[in-house]
This record gives structure tokens, sequence and C-alpha cells, in this order.
């Protein structure tokens, strides 16, 4: 059986912190999923909007 991690209580307010390189790929991967969806976006293309 397999061993899972005990539940860590979080309350939903907690957002996670992102660096500024973390915060300019997540905002490239949602312009480009959002028009295209996620099968129409390569790694390639994310990393070349997201520089």
């Amino acid at each position: 059986m397999e061993e899972r991690q005990p539940e860590v209580d979080k309350s939903e307010d907690e957002l996670p912190a992102w660096d500024a390189t973390q915060t300019r790929i997540l905002d490239a991967a949602d312009a480009l999923i959002s028009r295209r969806g996620v099968h129409g976006v390569t790694i390639a293309e994310l990393a070349r909007r997201s520089s």
C-alpha cells in the first residue's frame, strides 16, 4: 500500500509566494493557454514568451 503524506491544515486564503521568474512563467502560461488551450502550447514557446 502506498504511503501518504500527512495532510497539512492550510488556510485557503494562503497563497504561495512566487519570485519574479515564476511570476513571468505563470503569466506567460496563462496567456498562451487561455488562447490556444493546454495542447496548443509548447515548452519552447512558453520559455520564449516568459523571457
